[in-house]
């Protein structure tokens, strides 16, 4: 709002949108995300590079304007870098715990496998009951299932996409790093991730809900066919 004043002092009226929007005033609004404003100051910088004579003429623009500007954004993108990590590293726990949550269920089935196995050591027909498939079949976590993920192109995150569960009725949109997570209130059972731009079909992948996980499920968006 600062760097729009200036600019409106330094051209004449008939110029200040084309200057305003070249110096990112079009990108300006209360939906954009992190990474969208990162970008727009970084236009508005180039911006008053571009244009740092006229914006300093006649004392349009304070001298120093210029530097405390490119400090404030340094200070923005160092925490929104902090801040991107760390939701890396949550995600990273989370998905370590997933694992572990798994590597018990995994252990306690086989525990009750082998003493079921040495119990009915003689009885063919009980034994049986006791295989992995059998006990994975009648023992099974309680709760919801949750699913969470990450929608690549080309090995590049893809943000603003809708991702949509076919069953569940359900859609949420990927952030900045292509994220999407749909929480832990689904049901469990076979389901289809459909990614949408619009109302464009982009991929559809099929997932596995299991009840009391929360399920990892990054999906990849096939490359754009070179005509």
């Amino acid at each position: 709002m600062f760097l729009k004043s200036y600019i409106s002092l330094a051209f004449p009226k008939d110029l200040w949108l084309i200057n305003w929007n070249s110096a990112g005033w079009s990108m300006y609004n209360t939906d954009m995300n992190w990474s969208q404003t990162q970008a727009m100051y970084a236009q508005a910088l180039q911006y008053i590079d571009a244009h740092l004579a006229e914006l300093t003429a006649n004392e349009n623009m304070p001298p120093d304007f210029k530097d405390n500007f490119k400090s404030a954004v340094e200070v923005y993108t160092g925490k929104l870098n902090a801040f991107t990590a760390a939701k890396i590293t949550a995600a990273e726990g989370t998905d370590l715990k997933i694992d572990a949550n798994n590597s018990i269920y995994e252990k306690v089935i086989d525990k009750i496998c082998e003493v079921g196995q040495k119990i009915f050591a003689d009885d063919d027909t009980k034994r049986g009951e006791f295989s992995f498939e059998k006990m994975s079949e009648t023992i099974r976590p309680l709760g919801a299932a949750g699913l969470k993920g990450i929608v690549t192109k080309d090995g590049q995150p893809q943000s603003g996409l809708i991702v949509e569960l076919e069953n569940g009725n359900m859609s949420v949109v990927t952030d900045a790093d292509g994220a999407f997570d749909f929480g832990n209130k689904l049901a469990s059972g076979n389901d289809m991730i459909i990614v949408k731009q619009g109302d464009q079909i982009l991929t559809e992948d099929e997932v596995d809900l299991s009840p009391g996980v929360t399920k990892r499920e990054d999906v990849v968006i096939p490359p754009t066919p070179v005509v």
